[in-house]
């Protein structure tokens, strides 16, 4: 499933990771705890395989969801994170490791490097297609059920 394409904002797109996952990391209305997150775990292929190097998926919160939701999915409040292996294997958190996501629809950003970007450095690149590179625009979807996701399955093409 594609999430429908949004206007790029005025942010330079690594600015814009940056701020959310500071959002992310920064507590909400909620008391302490994981109140609400589900545990979100699986896997994420390029092309159906391996990764050529470990790399994070960044979850934004789908912005076609009015508030409340729609069509029985919720609107899920907060960003999440993940850093996954060169097999794709992740475990998503909010704010403390593996403590989930909040249920609901999500756009995922996938970064991939072959080298950490670096102003001085030439050569490798963003392993990860651009259309899936920036959160806020990406094409790449997962639905987070109420009752958490024990193997979510990604394929980035």
């Amino acid at each position: 499933m594609t999430c429908p394409r949004v206007a790029a904002g005025v942010f330079p797109a690594m600015l814009r990771g940056a701020v959310l996952l500071v959002w992310a990391a920064v507590p909400g209305c909620e008391p302490a705890g994981s109140r609400g997150l589900v545990p979100v775990a699986g896997r994420i292929t390029l092309d159906g395989g391996s990764w050529p190097k470990p790399g994070t998926l960044t979850f934004v919160p789908a912005e076609e969801q009015p508030p409340g939701g729609a069509a029985g999915v919720p609107s899920p409040t907060r960003a999440g994170f993940a850093e996954f292996d060169v097999e794709g294997r992740f475990v998503a958190q909010t704010r403390r490791p593996g403590d989930g996501l909040m249920p609901g629809r999500y756009r995922v950003g996938v970064s991939c490097w072959l080298q950490p970007p670096d102003l001085a450095a030439a050569g490798g690149g963003p392993v990860a297609p651009e259309a899936v590179r920036d959160p806020l625009t990406s094409v790449l979807c997962a639905d987070i059920p109420s009752g958490g996701a024990a193997d979510l399955s990604l394929n980035v093409r």
